[in-house]
């Protein structure tokens, strides 16, 4: 009985995501024409952490973090296993700046928007050519 707890327990913790899907809410935003499920970072704990605690993620395991102010919010790639774009979203929930194939090497360089945002959402690279971003999208939260 021991042995298939232990080994049912094995393969649970096997998904290299499980953990995080039990940490991160997830909510569905619509981003030009394609709904996606965002994991959330809205405390302190979560934003500082993002997508660095995951050792892969899927093309559409996205996170949007939300901040309880708008600020020139500056993002780097510390403790981050792969490479990701990066948008920047203002208060009206529009697309004011993003990189793309943002490079894990790049650290510790940082890199910020030349306004104040509200939101940002780190996603798989290369995922705003293939979804056809642009900086005058708008962001839609799913009720």
């Amino acid at each position: 009985m021991i042995v298939f707890t232990l080994t049912g327990i094995f393969f649970l913790f096997r998904n290299t995501n499980f953990l995080q899907n039990l940490y991160f809410e997830k909510k569905t935003y619509t981003i030009w024409k394609n709904k996606f499920n965002l994991y959330v970072a809205d405390t302190e704990k979560k934003i500082t952490e993002g997508l660095s605690v995951f050792r892969t993620i899927k093309n559409n395991e996205w996170m949007i973090f939300i901040f309880l102010q708008e600020w020139n919010y500056w993002f780097w790639m510390k403790n981050m296993k792969f490479d990701i774009d990066l948008l920047w979203i203002d208060k009206n929930w529009k697309i004011i700046w993003y990189i793309n194939n943002f490079k894990k090497e790049t650290y510790p360089e940082i890199f910020f928007p030349q306004k104040n945002i509200k939101y940002v959402i780190e996603l798989n690279s290369q995922a705003i050519e293939k979804y056809n971003i642009q900086t005058w999208n708008i962001i839609v939260q799913s009720k």
